[in-house]
C-alpha cells in the first residue's frame, strides 16, 4: 500500500499539497499512523502523561503526546489516528493542580532545576496540542483542561523567572531556561481563542526571560522567538517584532546558521560542548520562524531563507522512514551517526508539523493580489481564483512552473515571485495573453480566465559559495576552489549511496571534481521517485586522491537523500574546471 492522502483542513489560505510535497507529507503521516518501530500506539503516545510503560524522555511529560495531537490535528491523514479518543485519555491523566506528569515536583525558586524544566517543556508542548485540537474541533472539555493547565503554568511564573533561577538554568541545554520561556507560544494562542488578555500578559513576562542566544538549545530558543512574533501580532507591538528581527539578524550573521539553511541542535559551536549535529526540530523552527517573519513584515529575505531551509535542510533531514532527526556534520559534509539519528520522540512530529506552515505560506493574499511565494506542487482556491500549480525539472539549470486556472471570478491578479536564485523568469500564456506587470518583485497576471495555462520558465543561477563567503559563477573559476555548488535554490552534493567509490580513502581534501562548462543531466539517469528528479542531476568527472584517471560522478540536490539510506555526503568539494 502506498502513502495515504493527507486531508488538509480548509483554513483560509491553505494550499492542498501535490507532487513531491504531498509525498513528503504522506511519508511522515504514515510513520505517525501506520506502524513502524516504535509504533505510535495510544499506549505509547500516552506514556509521558500516564508515566507508564517506561519510555525515553517521559520526564518531559506531555512532550510527545502534545506534539502528536498538534501535528495530526493540523494535518490529519485520511483514516489516521483516533485523536478524539486519545485526547480524552490524555485529559484523564491531568493532576488536580492542572499539570501533567510528576505531581511531587515543587516549584519554589530554591528547588527549580532540570527536572522542573523538563516538566515545563512537556506541559507547554501539551498545552499547545490541546489548544490546537480545540481550535480545530471546538471541544469544550479540551479547552477547560487547557485553561487549567495554563493556570498552573502561569502560577509558577513568579518563581521560575527569578534572576537566580534564570542564571542557574542558562546554558543547560534541553533542561535550560528555554523550557520555561517557550510557554509564551501556547499562551498567545489560548488568549486568541478565549479573548482573555491575561494570557497575553503572562506570555510577555515569560518570553522576556529568554536572554541572549549564547549556547542554548536551538529548538527552545526559536520556539520562544516564534511565541514573541505571535505576541507582537496579537498585540500590534511593533517594538517586540523589531526585537525578534534583531535576534534573527544576529543569528543569520553568526556561525549558528548552517549552510544547509537551518541551525545546529545547540547554539555556540565548540563552546557548547556538544557534537556538531543538527536536530529536525530546530531546523523546522527556523523554517517556521522565517515564514512567520515574512508574513509579519513582507520582507523578501525571510522568504528566501525559508525556501533555502525547506528545500535543502528540512528535506535532507527527512529520512526514508518518514522520521526527522539528527545529521552529523564534519569538515567536508555530513556523516551518518552511529545511533542512526531518527528522533521519534520529537523531530518526527515537529518536522511533520512544519509542513502545515509551508502549506499556509505557498500562496498569500496581499492588497487584493494572490501571490505565489513558493514554487511547489499544490492546488489553491480563494479570492474568486482556483489554480493547480505544478513544477517540472527541465534540466539542472531550468525549471518550469505551470499554473492551470480552474476558476477565475473577480479582478484579483495572480502574482508570481521573482526569486533571487533565478537568472531570468519568463512567462508564456498560450494563444491568449493576459496582461503581465511587474510589481514589488512579483510578475502579476491580470484578466485571467478559466482554462488559462500559465508556464513560468525559471533559469537557475549557478554559483559556488567559498569558505570565506564569496559567491563565484562557475565561469569565473580559476585554478582550484573549495566551495558549495548551488544551482537555483538547490545545494548539489556527492552522496555515498549513489557514488560509493568516491569516498574511498583518501578522499577528504584529495578528490577534485571537474566542473563541466555545460551542466547537463546524465544520458542514462537513475530511476525517478517522489524524491529523486533525474532531470535535475549533473553529470561530471572527478580525480580521486588515491588512484589515477578521471571517473564519472553524478551531482544531486541534497534533499534527494530522503529516498535512500543515511550515508556520507560531500558538500564542501574542491572544484576545478574541466
Amino acid at each position: 500500500a502506498g502513502p495515504r492522502r493527507v486531508v488538509v483542513p480548509t483554513s483560509a489560505g491553505a494550499a492542498i499539497p501535490a507532487g513531491e510535497l504531498a509525498a513528503r507529507i504522506a511519508l511522515s503521516a504514515g510513520r505517525l499512523t501506520r506502524g513502524g518501530v516504535p509504533a505510535f500506539t495510544p499506549e505509547f503516545v500516552l506514556a509521558d502523561v500516564a508515566l507508564e510503560p517506561p519510555r525515553r524522555f517521559s520526564e518531559y511529560s506531555g512532550d510527545l503526546s502534545g506534539r502528536y495531537v498538534e501535528a495530526l490535528a493540523l494535518l490529519p491523514p485520511e483514516g489516521g489516528a483516533d485523536l478524539a479518543g486519545l485526547v480524552e485519555s490524555i485529559l484523564g491523566h491531568q493532576r488536580a493542580d492542572g499539570r501533567f506528569g510528576d505531581p511531587d515536583l515543587r516549584y519554589t525558586a530554591d528547588e527549580i532545576g532540570g527536572l522542573h524544566m523538563a516538566q515545563l517543556w512537556g506541559n507547554g508542548r501539551l498545552l499547545l496540542g490541546l489548544v490546537q485540537y480545540h481550535a480545530v474541533t471546538g471541544d469544550a472539555a479540551t479547552l477547560a483542561a487547557a485553561r487549567k493547565l495554563a493556570d498552573f503554568l502561569t502560577g509558577i511564573r513568579a518563581q521560575a523567572s527569578k534572576p537566580a533561577v534564570v542564571k542557574r538554568l542558562l546554558d543547560q541545554g534541553a533542561m535550560g531556561i528555554i523550557c520555561f520561556t517557550q510557554l509564551n507560544e501556547p499562551l498567545v494562542l489560548l488568549a486568541e481563542l478565549t479573548g482573555e488578555r491575561r494570557y497575553l500578559d503572562e506570555a510577555r513576562k515569560i518570553g522576556a526571560t529568554l536572554g541572549e542566544r549564547g549556547i542554548q538549545h536551538a529548538h527552545g530558543y526559536l520556539t520562544t522567538a516564534r511565541g514573541m512574533v505571535a505576541l507582537a501580532q496579537a498585540t500590534g507591538d511593533g517594538a517586540l517584532l523589531g526585537q525578534v528581527e534583531g535576534l534573527y539578524a544576529d543569528l543569520v550573521a553568526s556561525p549558528d546558521l548552517l549552510y544547509l539553511g537551518g541551525v545546529p541542535e545547540f547554539f555556540g559551536g565548540d563552546a557548547s560542548g556538544h557534537r556538531p549535529r543538527d536536530e529536525g526540530c530546530g531546523v523546522a523552527d527556523f523554517l517556521r520562524l522565517s515564514l512567520m517573519l515574512h508574513r509579519a513584515t513582507g520582507k523578501a529575505d525571510y522568504l528566501e531563507r525559508a525556501e533555502h531551509c525547506l528545500l535543502n535542510h528540512l528535506c535532507f533531514n527527512q529520512f526514508a522512514t518518514g522520521d526527522f532527526g539528527h545529521r552529523l556534520f564534519f569538515e567536508q559534509g555530513i556523516a551518518p551517526t552511529e545511533s542512526v539519528g531518527r528522533a521519534w520522540w520529537c523531530c518526527t512530529m515537529h518536522g511533520y508539523r512544519a509542513f502545515d506552515d509551508v502549506l499556509n505560506s505557498a500562496v498569500r493574499v496581499d492588497g487584493g493580489s494572490v501571490l505565489v511565494d513558493l514554487y511547489l506542487d499544490f492546488d489553491w482556491k480563494g479570492e474568486g481564483l482556483e489554480i493547480a500549480a505544478r513544477t517540472r525539472a527541465m534540466s539542472p539549470l531550468e525549471s518550469r512552473f505551470v499554473v492551470e486556472v480552474k476558476e477565475a471570478e473577480g479582478e484579483a491578479p495572480l502574482g508570481l515571485r521573482r526569486p533571487s536564485w533565478a537568472e531570468s523568469v519568463e512567462i508564456a500564456t498560450g494563444e491568449r495573453s493576459p496582461q503581465v506587470d511587474e510589481h514589488d518583485g512579483y510578475l502579476e497576471l491580470r484578466r485571467l480566465r478559466p482554462g488559462d495555462r500559465v508556464e513560468v520558465t525559471l533559469r537557475h543561477r549557478a554559483r559556488l559559495r567559498t569558505r570565506d563567503g564569496r559567491d563565484l559563477h562557475p565561469g569565473e573559476l580559476q585554478g582550484e576552489v573549495e566551495g558549495l555548488l548551488f544551482l537555483g535554490p538547490w545545494l548539489y552534493v556527492v552522496d555515498e549511496e549513489a557514488e560509493p567509490l568516491f569516498f574511498g580513502e583518501p578522499w577528504k581534501d584529495a578528490n577534485r571534481v571537474l566542473l563541466p562548462a555545460e551542466l547537463e543531466a546524465p544520458a542514462e539517469p537513475r530511476e525517478a521517485s517522489p524524491f529523486v528528479e533525474p532531470a535535475r542531476h549533473v553529470t561530471a568527472r572527478y580525480v580521486h586522491g588515491g588512484f589515477p584517471g578521471t571517473h564519472p560522478v553524478t551531482l544531486r540536490p541534497i534533499g534527494e537523500q530522503t529516498g535512500g539510506r543515511p550515508g556520507t555526503v560531500a558538500t564542501w568539494i574542491t572544484w576545478r574546471k574541466e
